[in-house]
């Protein structure tokens, strides 16, 4: 990555694709992750959508800023 810039990683389809196994239900989504950086400081937040029981919504949290 470069300075200043933003990446996005779908937590959603990797957990699909190398995690998740059939009959997990809902559990199978339960991840945590840990972050580390080699070039100096970085900003993670964990921003969530939803569409689901008719309301819609958001909310984004920063769960990590430093170095």
């Amino acid at each position: 990555m470069v300075a200043n810039s933003r990446f996005t990683i779908d937590i959603v389809a990797m957990v699909l694709q190398h995690l998740y196994h059939s009959g997990d239900g809902f559990a199978g989504f339960e991840v945590s992750m840990a972050l580390q950086s080699t070039t100096g400081p970085f900003v993670a937040e964990r921003p969530m959508y939803w569409n689901a029981s008719q309301t819609q919504g958001g909310s984004d949290v920063i769960g990590y800023s430093g170095g």
